[in-house]
């Protein structure tokens, strides 16, 4: 990735694999040990709401943006399937950024800045990604088995495609009931359990499934080179 000239998708590579992981470490002095010796104040605690809710937002949309890069090229010619795609991550950002808007007043924190109530709209912000994840996956299923019924499956492009789309949606997936599930509990101090679970994960899919693609077309490229020598 390093020798690439810069583009938006490299520097969204380079945001997505070390952003997430850097700008939560700020969050170690909220709701630990540490928090009682800087007595933050109410309104202290729901800036790092607020903190909290803009990095989840950006980190989310970074990493979708890197999936529907991949669904844009899937179908290339089809037109209609791209604008579907976008227009659900249109969707998605806004659903994400108004129930933020309306959660985040609502939220209530101890002296520590630990999490005391999570209003129910909060559940939106959490729900639009799986939706766009579920959407993203079955576009890329029903394109794989359409690559397999005319014989295109054997393609390592092809599989890695089905195969980073998978893994990809299942682990977010999973992530995300969780901290639903979690934020559900009458005991509302176990809402933030999962939160940097969910960046890392969301991180960790976004840039392996661009390394994964750049390292399949040198394969691919490399075999193809290959081919053309010895003919």
């Amino acid at each position: 990735m390093w020798p690439r000239p810069w583009s938006l998708m490299k520097f969204n590579y380079f945001f997505v694999r070390y952003m997430p992981m850097l700008l939560q470490i700020p969050l170690l002095l909220v709701g630990s040990e540490l928090t009682p010796h800087f007595h933050f104040t109410k309104h202290a605690c729901f800036i790092w709401g607020v903190y909290q809710g803009v990095l989840s937002v950006s980190t989310t949309l970074a990493v979708d943006f890197i999936l529907i890069s991949r669904i844009n090229a899937f179908y290339f010619h089809n037109r209609t399937v791209r604008w579907i795609a976008s227009l659900s991550y249109i969707l998605e950002i806004m659903a994400m950024c108004v129930a933020l808007g309306f959660a985040l007043p609502r939220i209530s924190f101890d002296a520590n800045c630990v999490v005391t109530n999570v209003p129910i709209t909060l559940g939106v912000n959490i729900g639009a990604p799986i939706l766009f994840q579920f959407l993203l996956f079955i576009l890329t299923a029903y394109k794989f088995f359409t690559c397999l019924r005319s014989g295109w499956g054997h393609i390592p492009v092809i599989r890695s495609f089905m195969r980073d789309g998978t893994w990809a949606f299942f682990l977010v997936f999973f992530v995300l009931v969780g901290q639903i599930l979690i934020s559900g509990l009458a005991n509302h101090a176990f809402s933030g359990v999962l939160f940097g679970w969910v960046l890392s994960l969301y991180s960790f899919c976004g840039y392996r499934i661009l390394l994964n693609l750049q390292v399949g077309a040198r394969n691919e490229l490399y075999t193809g080179s290959r081919s053309n020598l010895t003919e």
